[in-house]
């Protein structure tokens, strides 16, 4: 079954044509990687995909539901889309005065109407998923960078999405605690949930993406299996990209 479906999408920022004729499928169950030097329209796809952007040209398809300029219109039918794809950014967006349980447990309980005790149960678990069960009552501040970032991802996985789009989330990390969340993301990965994961990390890649898309000036110049991509790039603005990552 095809989770993401993306047809020749366009989108521009005034006179910046960001997206250029995007065309891409996503598997159920597949974790696919992008990959691309900045500002070649990574993380506005992501965006156009769970509707933060409406796209100009083109179309997309999530789950089935095909996006359109006019969800902006139907908001009830746009969050129940939303419902099913979860976001983790590259900043945490912890809510600084909450507890890891609260943050987690909050949109079960505000979005899926679960009742305060069954939505602690399932935050327990999921905090428990990204190892994580021993700071439940640990507020972010008395986190470092790599648990918040955990916490962002069991916040994303108690909602039971069927899509999780992942923008850089390891960007903002010291090195010592990109391996921590790194892990997380394998685990998740090799539970069957489909993924759009932009990422710099090689090593991930090859280990744990079914694909990867390189991206550059907006468009897909190279698609293909991890190592056939990082190790055989077939243009010359590929293998530039992957020499300055080694």
């Amino acid at each position: 079954m095809i989770m993401v479906e993306i047809k020749e999408v366009h989108k521009s920022f005034r006179d910046l044509h960001v997206l250029r004729g995007i065309s891409m499928d996503v598997r159920e169950g597949e974790s696919v990687v992008i990959m691309g030097p900045s500002g070649s329209g990574k993380s506005t796809l992501l965006r156009c995909i769970n509707y933060l952007e409406p796209i100009d040209a083109g179309s997309i398809r999530v789950d089935g539901e095909l996006l359109t300029p006019k969800m902006s219109t139907r908001l009830a039918k746009l969050h129940k889309l939303r419902e099913r794809i979860g976001f983790v950014f590259q900043r945490f967006n912890l809510f600084p005065h909450l507890t890891a349980l609260d943050n987690v447990s909050l949109a079960l309980k505000i979005v899926k109407k679960i009742g305060p005790e069954q939505a602690e149960e399932i935050a327990i678990r999921c905090l428990e998923q990204v190892g994580l069960k021993d700071k439940i009552s640990s507020y972010p501040d008395q986190l470092s960078g790599g648990q918040q970032q955990r916490v962002a991802i069991a916040r994303c996985l108690a909602m039971e999405p069927r899509l999780i789009l992942l923008d850089e989330i390891t960007s903002a990390l010291d090195p010592e605690l990109i391996k921590e969340v790194l892990e997380v993301l394998a685990r998740v990965s090799r539970s069957g949930m489909t993924m759009i994961i932009i990422t710099h990390e090689l090593k991930f890649a090859k280990e744990s993406a079914d694909r990867i898309c390189f991206f550059y000036n907006g468009k897909i110049i190279e698609e293909g299996a991890p190592e056939q991509i990082i190790e055989s790039s077939q243009t010359a603005e590929a293998k530039r990209f992957f020499q300055a990552l080694t």
